[in-house]
């Protein structure tokens, strides 16, 4: 829930550094650390709070590859609330966020060619394509499930374990971020290779056994 939200604020903030750079470093504070700070701090008290106190029963099954889930998200009101701001929001606003900004570069790419920023512009773009696309991969079956779930009165045809193995796909994000990372980042990948051989290179420079040629003992 939170990654998802901070990608949804970067896909926003990435948006400003491109095109109101100015602004964003003049308001840094309020546009960037308090609202990182918030989106870090505030699901633990969130989480907490509601699975705790909430005056509801949590039905789980321990014999389930999933045992279950907080009985407070099956409430309408509240779960549906939870569902639009946790998911579904933040993924509206990285999907709407990104088509935006895709068009908005090419749509200024003469004018970035002319001040010679279109090659840094366009691999910050890159990047952010590259984790949003991965991280709306990710989220989109949890979104519908948990949508089906909150929203339908009756009980779905979805089998409860191949509900849980669709919220199993959250996990893509974090596991491939090092690798979009390393294909977004070129920079990235020129550190790793040039760490790569110099720790080649000092393993070469060890202490190796030599062969001597017994002819050449003997004549000395």
């Amino acid at each position: 829930m939170c990654s998802l939200q901070l990608n949804a604020f970067l896909s926003i903030e990435r948006y400003l550094l491109i095109f109101h750079s100015r602004t964003l470093h003049r308001y840094k504070i309020i546009l960037h650390y308090i609202p990182m700070i918030f989106l870090v701090s505030y699901p633990i008290p969130y989480s907490f709070s509601f699975t705790m106190f909430y005056p509801c029963k949590n039905k789980l099954d321990y014999n389930m590859a999933g045992c279950g889930s907080v009985c407070y998200i099956f409430e309408s009101a509240i779960g549906i609330t939870d569902w639009v701001v946790c998911i579904l929001g933040p993924l509206l606003i990285i999907i709407i966020a990104n088509v935006l900004l895709i068009v908005q570069v090419y749509q200024h790419k003469r004018q970035m060619l002319r001040k010679h920023i279109w090659k840094k512009k366009h691999r910050m773009l890159r990047e952010l394509v590259f984790v949003s696309g991965l991280e709306c991969i990710s989220w989109s079956p949890v979104s519908l499930i948990s949508g089906i779930d909150i929203i339908s009165t009756t009980k779905t045809s979805l089998e409860p374990e191949f509900k849980w193995v669709l919220f199993g796909f959250i996990y893509l994000a974090i596991l491939f971020s090092p690798l979009v990372s390393i294909i977004a980042l070129p920079e990235l990948k020129i550190e790793i290779t040039k760490w790569t051989q110099k720790q080649c290179a000092c393993n070469n420079n060890g202490i190796h056994p030599m062969m001597i040629d017994p002819s050449s003992v003997e004549r000395t």
